[in-house]
């Protein structure tokens, strides 16, 4: 990703806070230390084993040169965590409401309801508010909502040449920003945390110079 030749341009902001709309995510990992403005709506308490949400956040937010797990790509800046307990759409509607700039989306299943009417029309409104939401969701087709500027659809990129979302096993064309590979294992070392793929580390870090200083149209050739 050459990151060190992006953080010659910028390397985030404190003032700009990533909304993380995910689970398991563990506020008090040394490696983010700080950097969690707000972990809400989890019914449980937050998560001492490390897993997806901390990965995601750190991902985007990790402090750098501290030997501990990984750079975030965006490590100046600051995760705003919602859990899905009260429900997806309710977590992004908030951080847009609070101004979150970005919202990354990942969700292991499609029981909320993302093909729904209610679904295009709130990500619709969010996006047209001036927010990016990225979407990786398990097993689900874009199709309803691809067409809406500033959500970027990412997927996955296979060894037959088809790009498909996370784990639908049905090649779809309605991906925006493919990652190169499934089933890496990111902050696996020791206690950190471990998540699928490289969705995180590429959405955030393209996400966060997307606001500083691209348009989504310049964007979505880049992969």
């Amino acid at each position: 990703m050459e990151l060190p030749c992006a953080w010659t341009i910028t390397q985030g902001d404190p003032s700009i806070v990533i909304a993380m709309v995910d689970n398991f995510f563990y506020p008090d990992h040394p490696d983010l230390a700080g950097r969690f403005t707000n972990v809400s709506s989890c019914r449980f308490p937050p998560s001492s084993s490390p897993s997806h949400g901390t990965a995601c956040a750190g991902a985007a937010a990790g402090i750098v040169d501290n030997g501990l797990c990984v750079a975030g790509g965006s490590f100046s800046s600051r995760v705003d965590a919602y859990c899905w307990n009260d429900g997806i759409l309710n977590a992004m509607w908030r951080a847009y409401r609070l101004g979150r700039p970005i919202i990354s989306l990942s969700a292991w299943n499609t029981s909320w309801g993302y093909d729904s009417p209610m679904t295009r029309a709130a990500f619709k409104e969010i996006v047209d508010g001036g927010t990016v939401i990225t979407y990786s969701v398990w097993g689900s087709n874009a199709m309803n909502f691809a067409d809406i500027d500033g959500l970027i659809v990412v997927g996955m990129a296979y060894a037959d040449g088809w790009f498909r979302t996370y784990r639908s096993g049905f090649p779809d064309l309605n991906i925006d920003m493919v990652v190169p590979s499934r089933d890496i294992s990111r902050l696996n070392q020791g206690s950190c945390a471990i998540g699928e793929g490289n969705k995180c580390p590429h959405d955030t870090y393209l996400c966060h110079h997307r606001h500083i200083l691209l348009t989504t149209s310049e964007l979505r050739p880049i992969n």
